[in-house]
């Protein structure tokens, strides 16, 4: 029983493992969407200003201005949402890590225990053996 409290336990850190390297992909992977995301709303930007001067209107002033400003923060609004979903998931797999190694020391006390009882088991069938003797 020992040893197989012993393999559970291995199982359970190497899952604690596993949950910390998705966490830390979770992370990055929000931080490369962002990173996108700012991206197409620079482009996007951009192009508006190309549009805007091609056609001659002033653009810093009036509704371009309200405009770029409107694209600028609804990037920024969608960027802040990726990363805080990338975060929560990041959390999601840290408790799950924390979980995995809690039930790894918890496997590791049964083992413990599971010799303590065989051991206890060999000194009762020892002493009723020894009154079997006596008697």
């Amino acid at each position: 029983m020992k040893y197989q409290a012993e393999h559970q336990a291995n199982m359970a850190r190497y899952n604690a493992m596993v949950a910390d390297n998705n966490a830390l992909a979770a992370k990055q992977a929000a931080e490369f969407d962002a990173d996108m995301i700012d991206d197409r709303r620079k482009r996007g930007a951009a192009l508006a200003q190309v549009k805007y001067a091609k056609s001659g209107v002033v653009i810093n002033q009036d509704t371009p201005l309200k405009i770029e400003e409107e694209i600028a923060m609804a990037g920024m609004q969608d960027r802040l949402a990726r990363i805080y979903q990338g975060d929560t998931e990041a959390a999601a797999f840290k408790a799950g890590a924390a979980g995995h190694r809690a039930a790894a020391s918890n496997y590791i006390q049964s083992g413990k225990n599971a010799v303590r009882v065989a051991r206890l088991g060999q000194i009762e069938s020892a002493v009723k053996y020894g009154k079997s003797l006596l008697a």
